[in-house]
């Protein structure tokens, strides 16, 4: 029988599939690929990244955290993030773009200021017409020293025990060309010029925006991306009709096939 050459190396595979579960070894290990780090980085940090790893699945949060955490600290400044931290009974109300911030700013501010905040979902538009349990949930939290933080896109759906008795009011505005390129930078591991995005407007929606973030194409093109949604968000005339009513756009493209 032949025996193998001293340069390669063979290894039995295990019997079992529950062999083949991946170890803390088997997942981090030091890189020997060369150009490779071992190193472990988190967004925040300022680093630089390979253009085909800038959007790998692993390497970074989900695009629409990226994009609500930018928009956020946009809106806040950091004395007041104190405060949201260490604020006994405080009552806060968030304002966002649209319905579409609600869950995912609902989710950030959970996560970044801790459970000791109640959050309070907006009233549906029914609940609006009669009293709810809300505004003596809302009450009961406050008199009894715990913090309550009402996420909205309208004011008047939150309750009213919360919007009159608020000890701050954080407005979330459409997030400006400086707040994309945080959010790149955060999605992507590597900052992106604000030139790429000097025509981009805030007039963009969440999904619209989280849409434009793709693993695997860099933060130049995520910025591409972006500036040409925001021009033909603008200035497409059959898009801003889609938008105005699409069911009707809708019906008049199958009649035209017909």
């Amino acid at each position: 029988m032949k025996k193998p050459s001293k340069g390669i190396t063979y290894r039995m595979l295990p019997k079992n599939l529950a062999a083949l579960r991946a170890s803390p070894d088997a997942v981090v290990r030091p890189a020997e690929e060369h150009g490779r780090t071992n190193e472990i980085f988190w967004p925040n940090d300022t680093f630089e990244l390979r253009d085909d790893e800038a959007g790998g699945a692993d390497g970074h949060p989900e695009a629409v955290q990226c994009v609500v955490a930018a928009a956020f600290e946009a809106a806040t400044s950091a004395t007041l993030r104190r405060r949201l931290h260490h604020g006994q009974a405080l009552a806060v109300v968030v304002l966002v773009p649209s319905p579409f911030w609600v869950a995912p700013t609902s989710g950030h501010f959970g996560e970044t200021f801790g459970d000791r905040w109640r959050l309070i979902r907006p009233l549906s538009v029914v609940a609006e017409r009669r009293p709810t349990n809300a505004e003596m949930v809302v009450a009961a939290e406050l008199s009894s020293g715990q913090s309550v933080a009402g996420v909205s896109s309208d004011v008047s759906a939150l309750p009213r025990s919360l919007v009159l008795s608020a000890d701050m009011t954080i407005r979330i505005f459409p997030p400006p060309a400086a707040v994309l390129c945080a959010a790149i930078r955060r999605f992507a591991g590597r900052a992106v010029l604000e030139d790429l995005l000097e025509s981009c407007e805030p007039n963009l929606d969440l999904p619209d925006i989280v849409a434009c973030f793709r693993p695997g194409s860099g933060a130049p093109r995520i910025a591409q991306r972006l500036a040409v949604a925001s021009a033909l968000r603008r200035t497409d005339p059959g898009l801003q009709n889609f938008i105005a009513n699409p069911l009707a756009v809708a019906g008049v493209n199958q009649k035209e096939t017909q």
